[in-house]
């Protein structure tokens, strides 16, 4: 029996960072996302962009851009309205409550669903 593959861990880089590595496809997006299209960017940082592009569900299992991304870079006037819909589908245990009255132990417990612990889980969210 083939082992499910699980999602990858929530992201945890800095929102600008990841509004701002959308901006590099201006020029048009490449058939393969690789870490060296953000050469600006630290390795580290990079690694932490590809792992963002990937649990958001924007790259297929190779690495290769689908519809998802290019509708987020393409619709630069609403890419902050389409990446809410895209936190809403990739948190749905989170985005289930309330924000605005969820505390921080309701956070911590159910950030945990997505592959993260430890400083990562505090990162994350």
């Amino acid at each position: 029996m083939p082992e499910e593959q699980s999602k990858p861990p929530a992201p945890y880089l800095p929102w600008k960072t990841f509004f701002n590595s959308l901006d590099t496809f201006g020029q048009g997006i490449p058939p393969r996302i690789d870490r060296t299209i953000w050469r600006a960017q630290s390795g580290l940082m990079q690694g932490l962009i590809m792992g963002a592009y990937r649990f958001f569900g924007l790259l297929d299992s190779n690495d290769r851009p689908n519809a998802l991304l290019q509708r987020v870079v393409q619709n630069s006037n609403e890419r902050a309205a389409v990446i809410g819909d895209l936190l809403k589908t990739s948190y749905p245990d989170i985005f289930a409550h309330d924000l605005s009255t969820m505390t921080t132990a309701m956070l911590n417990d159910l950030i945990e669903k997505y592959n993260v612990s430890g400083s990562t889980k505090k990162k994350a969210i």
